[in-house]
């Protein structure tokens, strides 16, 4: 049995970042990690960083405070967030209702693999080229059961697009 121990500081500096004609001071942690790792020869451990997005912030964008207030900026990662919080098309939004971003990217990765490069190149669908189209459409109306035509096409590929690489 591996034993793998692994250890965590987070520090917080202070950072000082215009905001509006005020400077405020925000307490920014700082992460520090270190790592130990004591594990036998076939076992493997990859860390990945994860992408997170800001989905609060406390004084609101706008807000006046005197300078000196501290912010706190409330993060999650992007895979939790749920689709419901965006206006999708109803075909994207029917069928991953109740259901996060990460479940999105997963079922493109499963299913639509072609489609889900596509994507990831994060292109206008006007610049895309017929063979992607038939691909985007394909996945479309096999997994989302779309039927509509081109324009509306584009705007279930810009919906996907958005959740892909926002």
């Amino acid at each position: 049995m591996s034993n793998i121990d692994i250890v965590r500081r987070v520090d917080t500096t202070r950072a000082r970042e215009p905001f509006g004609r005020q400077t405020l001071t925000l307490s920014v942690p700082r992460v520090v990690e270190e790592y130990q790792v004591k594990y036998k020869p076939d076992f493997d451990l990859e860390l990945k960083p994860v992408k997170t997005v800001v989905v609060g912030q406390e004084p609101r964008k706008g807000e006046t405070v005197p300078q000196g207030t501290e912010v706190t900026v409330t993060m999650a990662p992007k895979k939790s967030l749920p689709t419901d919080i965006f206006v999708l098309d109803d075909s994207i939004a029917g069928t991953y209702a109740e259901k996060d971003v990460g479940a999105v990217i997963d079922d493109l990765s499963e299913k639509g693999p072609g489609t889900k490069a596509i994507l990831d190149q994060n292109k206008q669908f006007d610049a895309l080229g017929s063979d992607e189209k038939a691909s985007v459409r394909k996945y479309a109306e096999d997994n989302l059961g779309y039927t509509g035509g081109e324009a509306g096409l584009g705007k279930v590929y810009d919906d996907l697009r958005f959740i892909v690489n926002f």
